[in-house]
């Protein structure tokens, strides 16, 4: 994935410590440098203490996330991460790519057409605690495919994607 094992003061730790003390009011500097990488995490969501959700992310899934400016915005996990805080507690974060709405629509298949943040674009902030996936993501995304793509492999520079507006939970 190209992301450190340890916090060297680039944009990685400046993001967990901006999500440690604006969404977790943990203010403090980061004493502990060292970061665990999981390819799947698993919790529990209760709402109005006996509703509970069982959410399961993966590295790679796309999820939903209610954001206050846009509504709904839309994010690739890159990474789930843990971090062990300067209170001896371990806390489990996403790191997102983002998926930005180009405002266009493909001509053909009449679907939104997104372009997903890349690892050098630092535009939105990046790592965020596990409370901001609170539900099962049902959004898709088809990759808009290349020259370079192939059928066992897509074109890893090619940041376009389809949002498939046409798969539908069957009831």
């Amino acid at each position: 994935m190209g992301l450190p094992t340890k916090l060297v003061g680039d944009w990685l730790e400046n993001n967990l410590a901006y999500a440690y003390d604006y969404y977790m009011d943990l203010k403090a500097a980061l004493l502990k440098k060292k970061l665990k990488y999981y390819d799947f995490i698993s919790y529990s969501v209760v709402e109005d203490d006996e509703n509970v959700k069982q959410i399961c992310v993966q590295v790679g899934d796309i999820v939903d996330i209610e954001e206050e400016t846009e509504g709904v915005a839309y994010a690739q996990v890159k990474a789930i991460v843990t971090h062990t805080q300067n209170d001896g507690k371990t806390y489990p974060f996403f790191i997102f790519n983002w998926f930005a709405d180009t405002d266009r629509t493909h001509n053909i298949l009449e679907v939104p057409i997104y372009v997903l943040q890349n690892i050098s674009d630092q535009c939105w902030r990046r790592v965020y605690p596990i409370m901001h996936v609170n539900r099962e993501s049902h959004v898709h995304f088809v990759h808009h495919c290349t020259q370079n793509c192939v059928v066992t492999q897509h074109d890893e520079t090619a940041h376009r994607f389809f949002k498939n507006n046409f798969l539908y939970n069957a009831v």
